[in-house]
């Protein structure tokens, strides 16, 4: 059974926001005319921040004193309608998880049927290998799409390396970004490795409790 509670008078919430409002819009406005250059400016605006910061919390705080005697009302009306919401949320579940493993299953067909394309004995039976594979898909239905995505990983560096130099596909040895990254990441700084050009991302973190006034 849910507790009687009285509901706020919104005139008077909107009463007590209205000037909180204006006040920040202010800070706003001169923030956003605000240069911050110099070392001064730079020193006032992290103790902005951290007065923003404060402020922030405390509007947070007033506001949070009108709603939260209201909020074991609403936990009890979500918690009347969670069954129905939890049981067709697990009803989409499965329903997408059947298409997708009928959707596999089809592909692994579909694959095997292609497998033997490249020993088929003449262009006709290829066809006809190939017709029956394209009819291992999903039906074709408003509002189902069937994806394929392909990937790989690297099962022999040497036979790939060597394929790509016989078959003057050069693009496919591509230096491995990843381990250069981390390197000089590593490094922290330029790793002088011709041909890579080190960049570097810097920041400021303003932490308010930190904040010497």
């Amino acid at each position: 059974m849910t507790p009687d509670i009285k509901l706020p008078d919104l005139s008077a919430v909107q009463t007590q926001a209205a000037p909180i409002n204006a006040d920040a819009k202010q800070v706003l406005d001169l923030i956003r005319q605000s240069k911050i250059e110099t070392p001064e400016q730079i020193q006032t605006a992290v103790v902005w921040i951290a007065d923003v910061k404060e402020q922030h919390a405390d509007i947070v705080k007033i506001r949070d004193g009108w709603t939260k005697p209201l909020d074991s009302v609403i936990d009890s009306i979500k918690e009347f309608f969670q069954p129905a919401i939890n049981s067709l949320a697990e009803v989409e579940t499965l329903l997408k998880g059947k298409i997708q493993e009928r959707s596999e299953n089809l592909g692994k067909e579909r694959d095997a049927l292609l497998a033997y394309v490249h020993i088929a004995g003449n262009r006709q039976k290829k066809a006809k290998i190939i017709e029956a594979a394209e009819a291992r898909r999903l039906p074709k239905i408003s509002g189902l799409q069937e994806r394929e995505t392909w990937g790989g990983m690297v099962q022999d560096a040497g036979a790939l390396i060597d394929w790509c130099i016989a078959n003057d596909r050069r693009d496919l040895l591509e230096p491995n970004q990843a381990a250069l990254k981390a390197l000089t990441k590593a490094a922290k700084a330029d790793p002088g490795i011709p041909g890579w050009i080190a960049t570097a991302k810097r920041s400021a973190v303003v932490t308010p409790s930190r904040v010497k006034r």
